[in-house]
């Protein structure tokens, strides 16, 4: 999965996939602030996975305050680490920085092998999409019990099951239903048979709403092709005058958008099928006559507080018969809404036989390599030193500011003046 980053329509520029396309903009070569986020990058590939192994406050922690202990620097920060997050879960950059646990994201950083420093997998999508599986699914299950297309307005649990009544007002019982929604929609659906510890629970699951624009506008791509990749995270400011450099502060940025290059993610090819872009949230939006279509989708938070109702879930499971699964209840994709509803039909209650034995696994094991534990030694001790130069260096100008001070005071003391005036014997 490559990444590239354009603020201010091309003003700064760069792009994962080589050096090449790190320096698709000549004036990279001299901005040491480029040199320090690939540095920071080295780093944060090699040490993040230690805090998964920290207990206490480290536990809670979000990405932005671990970053901040760590001494990560800005460039790493607002042209690296914070985008790439804001892109893989669809939230404001600040939002991941406020609220987006640092242990969530570097585990899942981890189990997706994105903190290789080489050898990483290819990511694969499946050809014609997710409608691909969803459809084979559909077409495995007995379709005089499939109903599509049915509004649902209430769930009603009682002492005799679970009342479902439609749209059009008819009722039908079951002994269980499982509402595999978003969390708002579980509430709404409940409503005043809600009972008071699902409503905390669901009510701790925030959701961003996203617009989806289909389109062929090369506008909302880099400027440079060869900083052309797969996820493209575009910024702009509210205002640039022609002589200033490009702003580089996410505190400076007005606008933040993703674009999804499809003849890269679904191996399109643009002599075939032309230019297929995704652009999330654009800040301008691309020429009507090139636009295909627009969409709106909600993404959950993955905020300290959904983690905790997360760990808590199967205290609500089952209860008066009512089950709740969901891509919320893990990271938010299509995985972790297959899991979840594996995991409510392996239950006790359902006694359904499976012919294969379902493994969960919560990530992979760190293990490192003879190469990673060298270089894990010699940038540890690369940033000990630098640290400790700074160190050095900060503790002699304090050392030189004492002396001058108290120089300056000797020397007062000894010019027989008084308010600018030698006093008189």
């Amino acid at each position: 999965m490559s990444f590239s980053l354009s603020r201010d329509k091309g003003r700064f520029e760069w792009a994962s996939d080589d050096l090449w396309a790190l320096f698709c903009q000549a004036s990279n070569v001299m901005k040491p602030r480029v040199y320090r986020m690939m540095w920071d990058i080295l780093r944060f590939n090699l040490f993040a996975v230690d805090l998964l192994s920290e207990k206490g406050e480290s536990e809670t922690l979000s990405i932005g305050e671990y970053l901040d202990r760590e001494g990560y620097s800005q460039a790493f920060k607002e042209d690296y680490l914070l985008p790439l997050a804001a892109g893989i879960w669809s939230i404001p950059p600040e939002k991941v920085a406020l609220d987006f646990p640092a242990m969530a994201l570097i585990r899942f950083f981890h189990n997706h092998q994105m903190l290789q420093l080489y050898g990483k997998p290819a990511w694969l999508t499946i050809k014609g999409g997710s409608k691909t599986y969803v459809d084979y699914i559909i077409s495995k299950i007995d379709s005089s019990k499939l109903h599509l297309k049915v509004g649902i307005d209430t769930v009603q649990p009682t002492d005799q099951g679970v009342w479902v009544t439609t749209e059009q007002g008819k009722k039908e019982l079951f002994d269980k239903v499982i509402l595999a929604t978003h969390t708002d929609q579980a509430v709404r659906l409940l409503g005043q048979n809600i009972s008071e510890e699902e409503k905390i629970l669901l009510g701790d699951c925030q959701w961003s709403a996203n617009e989806a624009v289909v389109h062929y506008d090369e506008a909302l791509m880099p400027t440079r092709k060869r900083a052309w990749t797969a996820w493209n995270y575009l910024t702009s400011t509210a205002y640039i005058h022609p002589s200033h450099e490009a702003k580089t502060s996410a505190s400076d940025v007005n606008s933040i958008s993703i674009t999804f290059n499809l003849n890269i993610l679904q191996s399109l090819p643009i002599s075939k099928y032309g230019l297929a872009l995704v652009t999330l949230n654009p800040p301008v939006q691309p020429d009507p006559s090139k636009t295909l279509a627009r969409y709106v989708y909600h993404h959950p938070e993955l905020t300290p507080s959904l983690i905790n109702a997360q760990k808590k879930l199967d205290s609500i499971q089952g209860k008066r018969g009512v089950y709740f699964s969901g891509a919320w209840t893990g990271y938010g994709f299509h995985e972790d809404g297959w899991r979840s509803g594996m995991e409510i039909t392996q239950r006790p209650e359902f006694n359904i036989q499976t012919n294969e034995e379902i493994m969960y696994v919560d990530g992979r094991d760190v293990k490192f390599g003879m190469i990673e534990k060298t270089l894990r030694v010699m940038v540890g001790m690369i940033d000990w030193s630098i640290k400790g130069l700074m160190g050095w260096m900060i503790w002699m100008i304090c050392v030189w500011i004492s002396i001058v001070r108290r120089l300056s005071g000797r020397n007062t003391s000894n010019n027989p003046t008084h308010n600018g005036r030698k006093k008189l014997d």
